[in-house]
């Protein structure tokens, strides 16, 4: 019970609140919008605003928008409370203090952990946690049980009070049969004669029903007529779908006192906005007829709160001198309607970008901030420490004799071992002294990796990340960033690794910094006609290679490479390879998702689990990726070109021709790599299908 709380009512709850406080703010803005503006928007406009607020209470999601404009800030009321809506996610945060505490424990000995985790024991559950994650979610739901219940009494008491008390008046069916035809309804529409409900008012959403009171009767025709168009145009306008929709709203943000505010004030201008119906359909000496038909009304129909609620009534007072004021100011509302139209779908505009939209940016940082913090919990999992590979004298050896790199692996100009008991480990420490120093305990838990570089052309590497998935462990490798000073004799890493993160396939490789790329817009790309180990083997038009090709006495001026902006390679994504989880790609429509790789890293898990052609780090300092799927279909996908447009570069895709598939297949892929200089800003290669 606790974890389904814990893992589905809590998050709801939590992306509810978020809703409803972006809905306070949407309701403010809405408010003053009404204050300011009050007689200058007819009453329908105004319905067509609030809807902003009952889009806000409903979705959860906002809409993108990419600001690109570097010194302008667009304002997204959504992004600053965007937060709340993460509370929920208490198992990272226990995950993260879980982890803190294991490598405290670390550093006790076995029978003081033992002996302070059984005095810990029954203080599993944080105080706090149990507050935001157990209490108050089964508080909300509690809340909306038994508004429902009330919602369900209230609906079975008017249906108690009406049954069987249609009233059969030939007069009163004909005024009617008249009004439908003025308002124009067609549906056939009962009148109930009951005491319960004093305020004249319909009901039914398919089969509408008016329920008067022997108070309705004695009135003149002209009061008569007036309330049943009223009444008729509350159906017309779809107001009872509208308030049913309220009150669903209501219950599941009972917890929101500004919720139940808001929905009076739609209440309110719904009743205008039925007037303004009316009028439409009225002369203008009916109209100061109809204005004193709602003065009347007042003294004659008096209603009970709730029951008003469901029958979509809510008058006062003040909202009836409003809707007299408001049918005075009928005919400049009709007059003016195309500069009301405007200054409304204005304020919609504003109000949607204000509180609907999330900009790409911030999305960005968000991002950026979760797979930091994704980051912090794995680096939690290891330390490493950069070491001079001197050794100990030894009665086997003399102290220079030894190749450190005779019994490890070897890849891409990278040396890496695994060290997987504290056998092996004293051996090793034997000879290379200044690693981590590791206890035979500490094996339990952790095992060592230690890697080694092939030549000076790669001095001050560190550890980047470590990441696993199915496939295996990888460990990143990256340049020191520029001004950190660092030995040049530390040319090895040893690093202890939780046994959390242990898979039976190491992957060591490297990433580049941007200032180790060539970044040159001058660089283009050739495929070479021979393959090595089934690798692309691409030709570079780097540095060294313009320099040549700028030489009058150049040999490659002869036989030109066939250069190109971009080179694409098919591959395709089979049923037994591990699912993709689009929600990180881009969505390009009609099932087309892209992704932008630019850490080689990133590129070798794709090289693992869905068979990318194979590239090397050293590819990455030319080149970085962009791969292209379409899921739910056996077409090939075609790269067209890259377009420049309105100052922004585009590689157009397309739906290609019909693939002759196995059993195994999945999705058709492409892979395309593109020079560096196309991932900065100035000239980012948007991908778009055309």
């Amino acid at each position: 019970m606790i974890n389904f709380v814990l893992n589905f009512i809590s998050s709801i709850f939590y992306k509810v609140l978020y809703m409803s406080i972006i809905g306070i703010f949407v309701g403010l803005f809405i408010l003053v919008i009404r204050k300011i503006l009050d007689k200058r928007i007819s009453p329908k406009w105004k319905c067509f605003i609030w809807l902003l607020l009952m889009f806000s209470l409903i979705v959860p999601f906002k809409f993108d928008f990419k600001n690109n404009y570097e010194n302008t800030k667009i304002i997204s009321i959504s992004g600053l409370v965007e937060p709340i809506q993460n509370i929920s996610n208490n198992t990272k945060l226990n995950k993260s203090a879980e982890l803190d505490k294991e490598y405290e424990e670390q550093e006790k000995t076995t029978e003081e952990v033992l002996t302070e985790r059984k005095n810990n024991e029954t203080d599993n559950i944080n105080l706090k946690n149990l507050i935001l994650n157990i209490i108050i979610p089964i508080l909300w739901v509690t809340g909306i049980v038994l508004n429902f219940i009330l919602l369900i009494s209230g609906n079975n008491n008017i249906k108690k009070n009406i049954k069987g008390r249609v009233y059969d008046d030939k007069i009163l069916n004909n005024l009617i049969e008249e009004c439908k035809n003025v308002i124009g309804v067609k549906s056939k529409v009962e009148v109930i004669m009951q005491n319960f409900k004093q305020t004249p008012s319909i009901i039914g959403l398919f089969k509408p029903q008016i329920l008067i009171t022997k108070e309705f009767l004695l009135q003149d025709y002209k009061t008569k007529k007036y309330i049943i168009m009223h009444e008729l145009s509350h159906y017309k306008r779809k107001d009872l779908i509208l308030n049913s929709i309220l009150l669903l709203i209501t219950i599941i943000h009972w917890f929101n006192p500004f919720i139940w505010l808001f929905f009076k004030r739609i209440r309110q201008d719904i009743e205008l906005a039925t007037d303004e119906m009316v009028l439409d359909k009225l002369k203008n000496d009916e109209k100061k007829e109809y204005g004193m038909t709602l003065i009347n009304s007042l003294n004659i129909f008096q209603e009970e709160k709730y029951t008003a609620k469901l029958l979509c009534v809510t008058d006062d007072s003040k909202n009836i001198e409003r809707r007299i004021k408001m049918v005075k100011l009928s005919e400049k509302f009709k007059n003016n309607k195309l500069l009301i139209t405007i200054i409304s779908i204005i304020i919609i505009i504003v109000g949607i970008l204000l509180f609907f939209t999330q900009n790409t940016n911030s999305k960005i940082i968000a991002e950026e901030q979760n797979s930091i913090q994704n980051i912090k919990e794995t680096s939690k999992k290891y330390e490493y420490k950069t070491f001079k590979p001197s050794f100990k004298k030894t009665s086997e050896s003399t102290y220079d004799d030894y190749d450190f790199t005779q019994d490890m692996i070897y890849k891409d100009n990278i040396y890496y071992k695994k060290i997987n008991n504290y056998e092996e480990y004293s051996e090793v420490k034997s000879r290379w002294d200044n690693i981590l120093d590791m206890n035979k305990e500490d094996f339990e838990n952790n095992f060592m990796v230690i890697t080694a570089i092939e030549n000076t052309s790669m001095l001050g590497l560190t550890i980047d990340k470590i990441d696993i998935d199915d496939k295996g462990l990888y460990i990143s490798l990256i340049h020191y960033k520029d001004g950190v000073k660092f030995d040049e004799n530390e040319t090895c890493i040893s690093i202890k690794i939780s046994r959390d993160l242990e898979k039976e396939n190491i992957y060591v490789t490297r990433n580049l910094r941007d200032n180790e790329k060539d970044m040159s817009e001058e660089m283009q790309l050739a495929e070479k006609d021979s393959t090595i180990e089934n690798l692309p083997s691409f030709q570079y038009k780097d540095e060294n290679y313009r320099k040549v090709e700028k030489s009058s006495n150049s040999a490659f001026r002869l036989i030109p490479p066939d250069w190109k902006d971009m080179i694409s390679k098919n591959f395709t994504i089979t049923k037994d390879m591990p699912e993709i989880d689009f929600s990180n790609w881009n969505d390009l429509g009609n099932n087309f998702y892209s992704i932008v790789i630019t850490d080689y890293s990133e590129y070798l898990k794709l090289m693992n689990n869905y068979n990318a052609p194979k590239l090397t780090w050293f590819d990455f300092k030319y080149i970085y990726a962009i791969i292209v799927v379409r899921a739910n279909t056996d077409n090939t996908i075609d790269i067209k070109d890259i377009e420049n447009k309105n100052g922004k570069s585009y590689l157009n895709i397309s739906i290609g021709g019909w693939l002759d598939v196995s059993e195994k297949f999945k999705y058709p892929a492409v892979f395309i790599a593109v020079p560096n200089y196309r991932s900065l800003e100035s000239n980012f290669l948007n991908v778009r299908v055309k």
